[in-house]
């Protein structure tokens, strides 16, 4: 009896005691929420050093950080030997650095590098295609911690020095810090360091093959950039942007990174696995052939194997040293000077994989050729290379019958393309069919069957 006196009595007998003695009891005030701790403050630092290590002629330095500049002049002209240090705002996102030859006195108008974007003035002909060897980074917070596999990547930069794009002039890149790969892997001190002094348009590819799917059959076409006033080697386009830029008149008819005609050689993802992409055409170019033979270790197209886009951390310093232009250039042409001069919207580079499908490539091949490490000035003037390495011409067979093979080739083929993630299509099917049929074309020129089932992994 007493314990449910207590259980159910006692709480009411004490609140009535401490309200008939103590009256209304006011709670007790909310302490202050703490301070937030103040946000580490942005700061600037110095981590690009651009030299010229060109010894004949001045070389201009063209930047663009998003769709403006960066605190340092849009032009900055660096004299034979000298070298500039281009601040880098912390958080500082898509900015891209090109050298430029053959300028005006303010850096415009150039015969190499002109290809435009914010307070850059063109000739009245319009800006030259962006191929220009470049540098392009975001840049992180120094500071904050910078380890890409645990997700913590405020605190890192995203450099990409690779050639997808095309190429102009002769370079040499090296990184002073820690760095990872496109998987994660941390990187020694050869693979930070890139030797591209061999680089040179005099050996771009002038009959450059393009497969296509109709009735068209295969396109020859020169790669080179042909300046339309100085009748002069500008640069040279990779086979994507040879087939999606439109400036000077790249290609008869300009094509999107989602045409069939051009996916095979600017690989976007998707539709474009990794794995199709390396079995494609864009692998067997002449232009990826020239890359591996003048610069070997940097990518020369999307999933290649190399130097593309790598993570480093903030307070990494990062040297890009630029060579002369090789003798086909001739960057000290004088250009007819152009009646009227206008100032030429920003290009869009044709790939779409920077920050998203180059790290969503699959692990990079043990067996991939390091540049070296040793130590190379680069030339004041071109010196006689050997010609790229060219792939062998396939050999021509006459069309046969149909062998036992076929069934189990289409099966395959089959089984591989029901695993892609293809866009829903209105002739979806008629697609596949001549896409499989192509594929079954170019396996038994190339008598690849019996690799088959390692190139669709």
């Amino acid at each position: 009896m007493w314990s449910r006196w207590l259980l159910f009595a006692w709480p009411c007998y004490c609140r009535e005691f401490l309200q008939s003695d103590l009256g209304d009891v006011s709670p007790l005030p909310k302490l202050p929420p703490l301070p937030k701790s103040p946000p580490l403050p942005l700061v600037s630092h110095h981590r690009l050093i651009v030299h010229n290590g060109c010894d004949k002629e001045d070389v201009w330095i063209g930047h663009m950080a998003g769709t403006t500049t960066g605190p340092d002049p849009q032009n900055v002209k660096i004299p034979p030997g000298g070298s500039y240090n281009f601040t880098t705002p912390d958080g500082q996102t898509s900015t891209r650095y090109w050298p430029k030859f053959g300028c005006d006195g303010d850096g415009n108008k150039c015969v190499i590098g002109d290809s435009g974007g914010p307070q850059q003035i063109c000739r009245s002909d319009g800006c030259s295609p962006p191929v220009d060897t470049k540098f392009e980074a975001t840049f992180g917070i120094s500071g904050l911690p910078c380890s890409p596999l645990e997700g913590m990547r405020e605190g890192c930069d995203w450099v990409d020095i690779s050639l997808v794009d095309g190429y102009t002039v002769p370079f040499k890149f090296e990184i002073n810090g820690s760095c990872w790969d496109a998987d994660g892997h941390l990187m020694n001190a050869s693979a930070k360091s890139v030797d591209c002094s061999r680089l040179s348009v005099d050996d771009c590819p002038k009959e450059e093959t393009f497969s296509t799917f109709d009735s068209a059959g295969n396109a020859t076409v020169d790669l080179q950039v042909r300046h339309p006033a100085a009748s002069t080697a500008a640069g040279c386009y990779s086979p994507c942007s040879k087939l999606t830029l439109n400036q000077w008149a790249s290609f008869s008819t300009t094509q999107y990174n989602m045409d069939v005609f051009s996916r095979e050689y600017c690989c976007p993802t998707p539709p474009v696995s990794p794995a199709a992409c390396r079995a494609g055409s864009v692998k067997w170019s002449k232009y990826v052939g020239a890359i591996h033979h003048m610069c070997p270790g940097v990518y020369g197209y999307s999933y290649d194997d190399g130097m593309g886009l790598v993570t480093c951390e903030a307070t990494s310093t990062y040297f890009f040293t630029v060579g002369c232009p090789s003798s086909g250039t001739a960057a000290g042409a004088k250009i007819p000077t152009a009646n009227s001069t206008k100032q030429h919207p920003i290009h869009d580079l044709p790939r779409a994989h920077v920050e998203k499908t180059i790290r969503q490539r699959q692990r990079l091949s043990a067996t991939t050729k390091k540049p070296s490490s040793s130590e190379q000035k680069l030339p004041g003037e071109r010196t006689n290379l050997t010609e790229p390495q060219k792939l062998p011409e396939l050999p021509k067979e006459e069309e046969t019958k149909s062998s036992p093979q076929t069934s189990s080739e289409e099966k395959v083929l089959e089984e591989s393309l029901s695993q892609q993630n293809l866009p829903e299509l209105p002739d979806k099917e008629a697609y596949l069919q001549k896409l499989k049929d192509v594929m079954l074309k170019k396996l038994k020129k190339r008598k690849l069957w019996e690799t088959l089932p390692e190139l669709l992994q």
